[in-house]
């Protein structure tokens, strides 16, 4: 069943426009939850899937206000965070200062697969 809801979503992010081309290879999708502003719009649905391809890391979310596509060249830095003493969040700075943060439990995938293209590409 989940595979199906995956599969699903995915098809309607590529109807909205939010899908990668062929050029772009995947690496590794994940499902995740945007919290990096805790009291702004807090009952919002702000699930999503988190794709990381060969040149760029997407957040497609179910409410296309929270979506967002950053190039690894865009990328500060990207670390674990701490929240409530678990380190279960993802946080990701751009070299122009905005804040990404990312809700998951398994994290230990998306960090080494986006720090190795950041060094790669910077």
């Amino acid at each position: 069943m989940k595979t199906l809801e995956t599969l699903l979503f995915v098809v309607i992010a590529c109807l909205e426009g939010h899908c990668f081309t062929e050029r772009d290879s995947l690496l590794y999708q994940q499902r995740v939850y945007r919290d990096d502003r805790l009291f702004s719009q807090m009952f919002a649905n702000k699930r999503g899937l988190l794709i990381l391809t060969d040149d760029s890391l997407k957040f497609i979310g179910v409410n296309r206000r929270f979506s967002f596509s950053l190039a690894y060249e865009q990328v500060a830095s990207i670390e674990p965070y701490y929240g409530f003493l678990l380190p279960n969040r993802i946080k990701i700075q751009t070299i122009d200062g905005r804040v990404y943060r990312l809700f998951t439990y398994r994290n230990k995938n998306i960090l080494a697969i986006a720090r190795h293209q950041v060094t790669r590409r910077g």
